[in-house]
């Protein structure tokens, strides 16, 4: 896991009984990914804690990587924190932190 932070890789943890709904939603698990981006680096430093996030699009919808594509799926009032995408094509992989088991290539 270190090995591959700060970087694209999210890990899906166990969740803890006492982990609130709000951060798992429907799941007994939890996805963690410590970031390389610098503006998300800036904004967690900014507010002094950890961002929680979900994946910028609508269920069944490619990810948003411009302002227009975000508006275009969620709306024009959607607020949006305007910067580069850090020059990624796809999405960050994800893995199961026990295991190892690749749920989705990066």
């Amino acid at each position: 896991i270190f090995s591959c932070w700060p970087g694209p890789v999210t890990f899906v943890f166990p969740a803890r009984p006492e982990t609130p709904r709000w951060l798992t939603g429907r799941f007994d698990s939890l996805a963690v990914r410590v970031t390389n981006h610098p503006l998300v680096i800036e904004l967690c430093e900014a507010y002094g804690k950890p961002l929680v996030s979900t994946s910028a699009n609508l269920t069944g919808q490619p990810p948003c990587r411009t302002t227009a594509e975000v508006h275009a799926q969620f709306g024009d009032s959607f607020p949006v924190v305007d910067g580069a995408t850090g020059g990624r094509q796809n999405p960050s992989e994800i893995r199961d932190a026990l295991t190892g088991k690749l749920f989705r290539q990066g």
